[in-house]
C-alpha cells in the first residue's frame, strides 16, 4: 500500500543539518535494522556501525570531530518523517528522542510501558536530569526514551570520554542491558547537557515499547505534530482542527511561513476596516474573518516546524502581528462608537490595550524571575550507582481526571490570544462596540487580576516560592525590559534605593505628574517626571535582589499609559492617545521579542535617542509646559505633543527593528 504523503517534495525535502554524520547501531545485527536504517540514512547519515559495547562507541565519537554522531538502538522501528526533529533540524545540539505518555496537553498512549527506560526532563525542559534503564531508576520519572540519540560534533570528544570512563563498569557489573539506555544513562550521569527532542504523534516500536501514534501515515503524524501545545483551550480545540487542513494545502503549494504570516496581518487590518465602516453585514463578515486571521496565524508556525524552516524575522511578525491586528480592532471599536456619540469607546479602546500589553508584561516578566529556579540540572552518578536516591516515585504517574480539568480551566482563565479573539468575534454579532470592548476589558482585566493578584499572594503567604532574581541573570534583561533611559540610568549610577521603598517612591512622584497634568499644572508635572524618573532608575539599578522585581515592568507600563492619558482632561483627544501608547506598546513587544529570541539588548544609540520611558514621560511633560509658556491652547498643544512624540518614537524604534529583525538564520523556531 502507498505510502500517504503531505506536502510536496520539496516540503518533505531533507535539509542536510546531519549530513555526514556517523550514524552506530547499537545491539543489533544491520539485517534486522534494515527499516531503522534506511530511516536514519534517508536524513544523510553515513552507512551504520554496528556497536556491541560503550568501548567501541567511544572509540567512533573519539574519531572525528566534525560531524555528528547519531546513535540508535538497533531494536528501534521508526520511520524517517519521525527523525527530523532530531537529525534534521536547525540549532539542534545533542538530544535525545523522547516520549511523552501522560502529557495533559497532548497525551500519547504507549504500550508496554512498564517495559519502557524512563527519563526526567526538568523543569524547563531544556535538558535530561536523570535518565534510567532496566536497573538504573529515575526520580519522579516524565518521560520515555524512545532510542535515538545525536551527539553534536563538539560534543563528541567528551561523550567518547564519558563511554570510555564507563565501559569498565558495564563490563564488570551491567551486562545484558540494553546498550543504548546504558549509552544515554552515562552521558547523562557524566554531565553532558543532552536536550530533548518530542517524539509527537508518530507511531515507534523499540522490543515490547510501543507507540502506535495518531492515525494516518508517518507524514501525516507529522503534520499533527506540527500543531504546538502550549495554546489555549478554544485554539487546540477548535482553531488547531482548522489551520491543520490549510497546512496540508499550504504544503502541497510551498507557502513560505513568513507569507502567511503577512496574510493573517492582512486579513486581520481587514477586519478592522469592516468594523470600521460600521454596516451590522460587515460586523458578521468581520466575526468571520477575525477568526481566519487567527487559523492562517497558526498555519504559519505549522509550516514552519513541517518543514523545519525557521528565521527570527518570522518569529518577530508573527508576535508583532498578533498585537497589530488586534489593536487595530480595539481602534476600529472605538471610530465606530465616536461616531455613534458614545464619548467613551476612545477610553474604553485605550484601556483594552492597556491591560492585553499589562497582560503579557507581567506573564514575561514573572517567568524571566523565575527561569534560574527551573533550569534543568543533570543527576551526576556513577554508573555503577542503580538508584538515583530516594524522596519520589520511580514509575510515571498518570495525571488524574481533575488536573486535566484544572489545567484547561487555567488556560481558560489566562485568556490566551484565541480566547481574547473569540470574545471579540461574538462580541462583534451585538453590533455594540462599546460591549465588545467592555466585554475584553472584563475578562482581560480579570485574567491579569488571577495572575498579578495570585502571584502576589503567593509571594507574601509563601516567600520561598518566589525568589529574588538571579544577580548574574536578571537585572540587564529587567533594566532593558524597563526601557530605562539616560537620565533614570544616570541616577542609577549615582545612588542605589532598596528597590519596594524607591519604586514606591517613583510611584507617588507619578501619581503627582498625573494629577498635575489633569489641574492643568504642568510644572509640576515636569518635576513629577523628573523625580519618579530618578527614583526608578535608583530602585532599579543593577544588581536588583527583591523577589518583587517582576512587578516593575508591568507598573512602569501601567504608569506611562496613566500620564497620557491625563491629558485627556485637558482635551478630546482619545484617538491620538490611543495612537501614542499603540506605538509605545510596539516598543515594548519588540523589547522582549529582542531578548526572548535574539538575545539581544536594546542599542545605546536607541536607548539615548528614544530617551527610554523616563524620558518620554519628561519629555511629554516638559512639551505641555512649553506650549502653556508660550500661551498655546491646551486643545491644540496636547495633539501636536502627542503626534510630535508618537511620529518621533516610531521612527526610531522602527530604525532598531530594521536592524535587529533583518532576514537572518535563527536556532530558536519559536512561532503561533
Amino acid at each position: 500500500m502507498p505510502v500517504a504523503l503531505v506536502g510536496s517534495p520539496a516540503a518533505r525535502r531533507v535539509h542536510g543539518f546531519s549530513s555526514g554524520a556517523d550514524l552506530a547501531l547499537l545491539g543489533a545485527g544491520l539485517e534486522a535494522a534494515e527499516d531503522l536504517v534506511e530511516a536514519l540514512t534517508a536524513t544523510g547519515t553515513r552507512p551504520p556501525v554496528p556497536v556491541s559495547g560503550l568501548g567501541e562507541l567511544a572509540a567512533l565519537a573519539a574519531a572525528r570531530d566534525d560531524v555528528p554522531l547519531v546513535v540508535a538502538s538497533g531494536a528501534l522501528r521508526i520511520a524517517e518523517p519521525a527523525l527530523l526533529d532530531l537529525l534534521d533540524r536547525p540549532g539542534t545540539t545533542t538530544a535525545a528522542l523522547l516520549a511523552d505518555p501522560y502529557s495533559v496537553e497532548m497525551p500519547q498512549q504507549i504500550d508496554g510501558i512498564e517495559d519502557a527506560a524512563l527519563v526526567r526532563v526538568g523543569r524547563d525542559g531544556a535538558a535530561i536530569e536523570s535518565a534510567g534503564s532496566a536497573v538504573h531508576s529515575v526520580l519522579r520519572p516524565n518521560r520515555v526514551s524512545v532510542g535515538a540519540l545525536r551527539v553534536a560534533a563538539q560534543d563528541r570528544a567528551e561523550a567518547a570520554t564519558i563511554w570510555t570512563a564507563a565501559a569498565d563498569t558495564v563490563d564488570r557489573d551491567l551486562g545484558g542491558v540494553d546498550l543504548f539506555d546504558l549509552a544515554l544513562v552515562a552521558l547523562v550521569r557524566g554531565g553532558l547537557a543532552v536536550s530533548e527532542v518530542r517524539a509527537g504523534y508518530f507511531g515507534w516500536r523499540r522490543g515490547a515499547v510501543r507507540q502506535p501514534g495518531s492515525r494516518g501515515s508517518a507524514w501525516q503524524q507529522r503534520l499533527r505534530t506540527a500543531s504546538r501545545g502550549g495554546d489555549g483551550f478554544f485554539s487546540a480545540m477548535a482553531v488547531r482542527p482548522l489551520s491543520r487542513r490549510g497546512t496540508a494545502v499550504g504544503l502541497r503549494h510551498d507557502w513560505s511561513p513568513n507569507a502567511l504570516t503577512l496574510v493573517s496581518l492582512a486579513v486581520g487590518l481587514l477586519t478592522a476596516g469592516l468594523i470600521w465602516s460600521g454596516q451590522h453585514w460587515a460586523w458578521v463578515v468581520a466575526a468571520f474573518t477575525l477568526q481566519l486571521a487567527l487559523v492562517v496565524d497558526c498555519m504559519d508556525g505549522e509550516i514552519a516546524r513541517f518543514t523545519r524552516r525557521f528565521s527570527t524575522l518570522g518569529a518577530w511578525l508573527d508576535g508583532v502581528g498578533d498585537r497589530i491586528k488586534e489593536y487595530a480592532v480595539f481602534a476600529a471599536l472605538a471610530v465606530v462608537a465616536s461616531r455613534q456619540g458614545d464619548d467613551s469607546g476612545w477610553l474604553l479602546a485605550i484601556i483594552a490595550m492597556t491591560v492585553v500589553t499589562a497582560r503579557h508584561l507581567e506573564d514575561q516578566s514573572f517567568n524571566d524571575q523565575l527561569a534560574p529556579t527551573k533550569i534543568s540540572r543533570p543527576v551526576l552518578l556513577d554508573l555503577a550507582q542503580r538508584d538515583e536516591g530516594t524522596g519520589g516515585p520511580t514509575t510515571m504517574v498518570r495525571p488524574s481526571r481533575s488536573a486535566a480539568v484544572r489545567f484547561w480551566l487555567k488556560k481558560i482563565v489566562h485568556v490566551p490570544i484565541a480566547e481574547r479573539y473569540l470574545i471579540l468575534s461574538v462580541g462583534l454579532l451585538t453590533f455594540r462596540p462599546v460591549w465588545v470592548l467592555a466585554a475584553t476589558i472584563l475578562f482581560s482585566g480579570l485574567a491579569l487580576i488571577w495572575t498579578q493578584g495570585g502571584r502576589t499572594v503567593m509571594g507574601i503567604l509563601r516567600p520561598q516560592t518566589l525568589p529574588a532574581p538571579d544577580p548574574n541573570l536578571a537585572p540587564a534583561s529587567l533594566r532593558d525590559q524597563l526601557d530605562l533611559g539616560p537620565l533614570a540610568r544616570a541616577a542609577g549610577r549615582r545612588l542605589r534605593l532598596p528597590f519596594v521603598p524607591g519604586l514606591l517612591a517613583a510611584v507617588l512622584a507619578w501619581l503627582v505628574v498625573i494629577a498635575a497634568i489633569c489641574l492643568g499644572w504642568f510644572w509640576v508635572a515636569l518635576v513629577g517626571a523628573v523625580g519618579g524618573a530618578a527614583c526608578c532608575g535608583m530602585a532599579c539599578s543593577p544588581p536588583v535582589n527583591s523577589r518583587w522585581a517582576w512587578q516593575a515592568l508591568p507598573l512602569v507600563w501601567f504608569v506611562e499609559a496613566a500620564v497620557v492619558v491625563a491629558l485627556l482632561c485637558q482635551a478630546p483627544v482619545g484617538g491620538w492617545v490611543f495612537g501614542y501608547l499603540a506605538v509605545i506598546a510596539y516598543r515594548r513587544y519588540d523589547l522582549i521579542y529582542s531578548i526572548k529570541l535574539a538575545g539581544a539588548s536594546p542599542s545605546r544609540r536607541t536607548t539615548l535617542l528614544g530617551g527610554g520611558f523616563d524620558g518620554r514621560v519628561v519629555a511629554l511633560t516638559l512639551l505641555l509646559t512649553l506650549s502653556q509658556l508660550l500661551g498655546i491652547d491646551p486643545e491644540r498643544s496636547v495633539p501636536i505633543a502627542l503626534g510630535v512624540g508618537a511620529g518621533y518614537c516610531a521612527l526610531i524604534y522602527l530604525a532598531e527593528s530594521v536592524r535587529q529583525w533583518r532576514p537572518k538564520p535563527s536556532v530558536s523556531g519559536k512561532r503561533t
